[in-house]
């Protein structure tokens, strides 16, 4: 009597409850839409695009995928991350609740990645709880309860004991469908222990059903009971319907197999009149099947063929394929009873069809306890057979395991060893190049200073035996001249010729040694030279405008190596030589300047010039040439009669 008048009520008030609660949302969609036509910043236009979504979510499946693919799009666009990782969720959350499972884990993990980056610990947590309840409705439970363990990790160190005991809730239920009633029975105890603490009450109604249903299956109907009533209690003090409604069905159920028709009917219309008022389907469904079947167990076959049928049909409506197998199940006894044999026969196919199909999609044995329900001992036989094939099934899939787990065990010592030779290959070729790159360095090294030793030992020859020889001819011929008393004879005019040879031979041979003495002629010792060549010809020739322009691009680290550098020099001297005593010129100009690919070096004079048809050149430019082409360099010369000499040298950088 109790229930009675507290279900009217209660539903009453819910029903007065639904239009305000609609005309609230309507007005709050409309608020949030109007925002979006008014100047706001990018963050919040995500937002409320993400508040839509949710909205929409319950009245409009397409609605909502837009506003969430519009805040997706803008959060993308404007590097949103947090608003990014929040549309991620939303429409997760979209396609969970249109069953699309695998686009809903897409989701989630798009934004787990995101969180992740963040580092919201709290966000991480709720993602990795959603991508468990995914992969449960997927049937992939091992994926499953690794994100509940991860999930349940950070709650554990936050603390936040309330999730703690919803993501143990969970873990558990995997157990409990992996057959694993041990596990699921000491999970559900500690979860019932933490929400006592909490007086979580409607958290404790879950956990009494929970329990109860581990020690149904564990065939212990007395402690099943004890708890589902426990569970009744608590749901009838705090009006806690929906659960109520389970638990009804539950308890009737294990009376009616307990041979109760009497209490087992009064539970399950309990539970009837609940499921109808929340138009659960499913529920009604469930009842309705339990019903039936008492009915058929207390001969009233016609009051449960509108039952079976009605069952049937909801739960078809709903793809719940255990309660369309139990309603196939029922059907076919009712026939069986009627003697309609094509009736016995059709629903015998659609039972036999409907077991393949739970067979191929869980990979249980749920159809072994399909199979029990059965009356006729025509089906025993079958059921044998396909409990058989099932085993072999198994057996087979565990050995194929075996042979795989053995084969990826030996993949990975064989790729380990392969890693481990490659390692050792390349550190021993490793070592190799290194000894090689060594023992090259040495003898670099060494043939380095074999080289400076030989030019240390030929500029000491030229120095100290060659240089100190010329310098004696040059001293004995001066004195040999300023000796004789007859300076306007031929002698003595040809005494200073080879006093005047003598001192430039001296000369060259120093400006040899300077090359000799260096591996590479840097560009400004190289400006130093060529100044001090200019000044010497400045002062043997009067009347002479010298100019040295240098370019500024030219580092004082670019060089030559020594013999490039001593071509251009003598190049740069032997044309000073001829501008000054063969052409006769008056202005001498030499410009040094760097270009993309090579370093270009002029010498210029407005002397009186000559033909270059006749290809009749002197020694001198003969040897300039020759010098040019040995350094593999670019020559051109350019003269005109009475319009001067320009000379190019182009060097290769």
């Amino acid at each position: 009597m109790y229930f009675k008048f507290i279900l009217p009520n209660r539903m009453w008030c819910l029903l007065c409850c639904i239009p305000s609660m609609l005309l609230g949302q309507e007005q709050q969609m409309d608020s949030l839409k109007a925002l979006l036509q008014e100047d706001i910043s990018d963050s919040v236009r995500v937002q409320t695009y993400s508040d839509l979504c949710n909205y929409f979510g319950k009245i409009a499946q397409d609605s909502a995928l837009k506003y969430g693919r519009l805040a997706i799009k803008l959060a993308t666009r404007t590097q949103n991350q947090s608003g990014l990782a929040q549309a991620y969720n939303d429409l997760g959350g979209l396609y969970y609740k249109a069953g699309d499972f695998d686009r809903a884990l897409t989701a989630y993990r798009d934004a787990l990645y995101l969180r992740l980056q963040q580092q919201d610990s709290l966000a991480m947590a709720r993602l990795y709880h959603k991508l468990g309840i995914g992969f449960q409705r997927k049937f992939l439970m091992d994926s499953a309860l690794v994100y509940h363990h991860k999930a349940l990790e950070i709650y554990q160190a936050k603390p936040q004991k309330q999730y703690v005991a919803l993501l143990r809730n969970h873990i558990a239920n995997i157990y409990y469908h992996r057959k694993q009633y041990s596990k699921a029975l000491n999970e559900h105890l500690a979860v019932l222990h933490i929400r006592t603490k909490l007086e979580d009450h409607q958290g404790l109604v879950h956990s009494y059903t929970n329990v109860g249903n581990v020690y149904l299956h564990l065939q212990d109907t007395s402690k099943s009971l004890a708890y589902y009533q426990k569970g009744i209690d608590v749901g009838e003090s705090y009006e806690f319907l929906p659960e109520l409604a389970t638990l009804y069905n539950h308890f009737g159920s294990i009376q009616k197999e307990k041979g109760k028709p009497t209490t087992a009917k009064e539970y399950l219309h309990k539970a009837l009149q609940l499921h109808q008022a929340q138009q659960n389907v499913y529920g009604i469904a469930s009842v309705l099947l339990h019903l039936g079947e008492l009915d058929l167990r207390n001969g009233d076959i016609t009051a449960a063929r509108s039952k079976l049928y009605r069952g049937l049909y909801l739960a078809k409506k709903t793809m719940a394929q255990q309660k369309i197998a139990d309603a196939y199940a029922f059907l076919l006894e009712y026939h069986a009873h009627r003697k309609h044999t094509d009736s016995v026969l059709h629903y015998q196919q659609q039972q036999n069809k409907l077991q393949q199909q739970i067979l191929e999609t869980h990979k249980t044995k749920e159809i072994a306890e399909i199979q029990k329900k059965f009356r006729y001992a025509a089906k025993e036989k079958e059921t044998l057979l396909q409990r058989t094939s099932i085993a072999e099934k198994k057996l087979k899939l565990q050995q194929k395991k075996l042979w795989l787990y053995g084969l990826g065990v030996f993949s990975v010592l064989f790729l380990v060893l392969l890693y481990y030779m490659y390692k050792h290959h390349r550190l021993k070729n490793s070592q190799i190049r290194q000894e090689t790159a060594l023992n090259n360095a040495l003898t670099a090294l060494e043939a380095k200073h074999q080289l400076q030793d030989q030019r240390l030992r030929i500029s000491r020859e030229l120095h100290d035996n060659i240089g100190a020889q010329l310098t004696y001819i040059v001293s004995a011929l001066d004195k040999l001249r300023f000796r004789l008393h007859f300076p306007k004879i031929k002698i003595n005019g040809k005494l200073q010729d080879l006093s005047a040879y003598a001192k430039n031979t001296i000369a060259e041979l120093h400006d040899s040694i300077w090359a000799i003495h260096k591996e590479q002629i840097s560009m400004k010792d190289l400006q130093i030279r060529i100044s001090k060549l200019v000044e010497q010809a400045d002062l043997a020739s009067q009347g002479i405008d010298f100019s040295f322009q240098s370019d500024g691009k030219i580092s004082d680290n670019y060089s030559l190596d020594t013999v490039s550098g001593m071509h251009v020099y003598r190049i740069l001297q032997e044309g000073i030589r001829n501008a000054a005593e063969h052409a006769k010129a008056t202005r001498i100009a030499i410009a040094v300047f760097l270009e993309t690919n090579h370093l270009s070096i002029q010498l210029s004079d407005n002397g009186k010039g000559f033909d270059t048809g006749h290809n009749l050149y002197g020694n001198g430019i003969n040897i300039m040439e020759k010098r040019a082409l040995e350094m593999g360099a670019d020559w051109k010369l350019h003269s005109t009669e009475g319009q001067g000499t320009r000379i190019e040298l182009r060097i290769p950088s």
